[in-house]
């Protein structure tokens, strides 16, 4: 009996090695045919790779955030371009101190739009995109926006076209 404890157990371990020898393991794809060398980290970017990757646009989030004062009619603001040459238009519609009507879209150095079909590729910012016109209309106010995650310079850029666009109807007092 205790042959064939040993054999089952020999048998047991060669099936584990056989096992874990045959498991898949995942890395992220090379970018333009690279190969990720040895040195090169495989895991997610650090608060401050982030950080680095995301365009600084250094206008100031300093106009109204909401349409309280704002004229009945359609505005469009349009942002700076940050250090990449990208920018931001924004288009709302007021009727009654409420924006009705929001979209947004955000261009690149050759005033081409940042879309899926032109080749832009960051999903979180490309969903950003449409989602964050839908949230202005849901809260009606700038300050009640979170950053979209995964999209922080996005997010910014749009509230400054905002801002910008609800500047221009501005009730006088």
């Amino acid at each position: 009996m205790g042959k064939k404890l040993i054999c089952f157990l020999i048998v047991i371990l060669l099936l584990t090695i056989a096992v874990s020898a045959c498991a898949v393991t995942k890395k992220p794809p090379s970018r333009k045919g690279e190969t990720p060398e040895s040195s090169q980290s495989e895991k997610a970017p650090t608060q401050e790779e982030k950080q680095e990757q995301t365009p600084k646009n250094e206008e100031k989030l300093d106009g109204p955030t909401n349409a309280r004062k704002v004229k009945d009619g359609k505005y469009e603001g349009i942002t700076d371009k940050d250090e990449r040459g990208n920018y931001g238009i924004a288009k709302i519609t007021v009727k009654d101190g409420k924006i009705t009507e929001a979209e947004y879209t955000e261009y690149t150095e050759d005033n081409k739009p940042k879309t899926k079909e032109s080749g832009y590729d960051y999903q979180q910012a490309l969903d950003a995109f449409e989602k964050l016109p839908d949230i202005l209309i849901e809260t009606q106010d700038l300050n009640k926006i979170d950053t979209y995650a995964g999209a922080t310079g996005t997010t910014k850029t749009f509230k400054i076209a905002v801002m910008k666009a609800l500047e221009k109807g501005i009730k006088e007092e």
